[in-house]
């Protein structure tokens, strides 16, 4: 994996005011220039996806109608995999990469320390003050801080923070549906 997403992500919004989370529609102006966010009515297996025009310029389509936290996040998820197409990263897991990087464009390490200091770790209004989920909150939490999380989910179990020796999967999924607070 890169080294430093982090790093990538705050080349990314480094002209931005980052007191204030910059929008999906800005950042695509800084990097692909204007124009190129594009919606579409229905895409087939995504809700967002990169694409050449005819000139060869990279343009981002997105389907028309998503919520504004999908929205943002699918819009910048197709930044970062430009990002890492335009680095040459060519690691074993793409797309976990993109995720990371998505997850620091929408949540800057600098604005959730800033967040946290001001509002505590409410993360239902951190979520809504940087336009993205509670799950995504949940593990930028984990990435800024280093402190232990799991997020259970359905279909994924995702770890973040400093390493911790977690139970199995199927032990935490008992855990969560207990309702019991996790590590100490």
């Amino acid at each position: 994996m890169l080294s430093d997403l982090e790093g990538e992500a705050a080349w990314l919004l480094r002209d931005f005011d980052l007191r204030k989370p910059p929008g999906a529609r800005a950042v695509v102006q800084r990097h692909l220039g204007p124009g190129a966010l594009r919606t579409a009515g229905n895409l087939v297996g995504a809700d967002a996806k990169l694409l050449p025009d005819l000139h060869g310029r990279t343009l981002i389509f997105v389907r028309s109608k998503l919520e504004p936290a999908a929205f943002r996040w699918a819009v910048l998820h197709e930044v970062a995999e430009w990002h890492l197409q335009r680095v040459g990263y060519r690691g074993e897991n793409v797309e976990l990469a993109a995720e990371l990087l998505t997850a620091a464009l929408v949540v800057p390490r600098e604005s959730y320390k800033v967040a946290l200091r001001l509002h505590g770790e409410e993360w239902e209004q951190l979520a809504l003050g940087f336009a993205t989920t509670q799950t995504c909150i949940a593990l930028r939490h984990g990435e800024v801080t280093g402190e232990p999380l799991a997020v259970v989910a359905p279909l994924t179990v995702r770890v973040r923070g400093e390493e911790w020796a977690w139970p199995d999967e199927r032990e935490l999924r008992r855990v969560a549906r207990a309702g019991r607070p996790g590590p100490p």
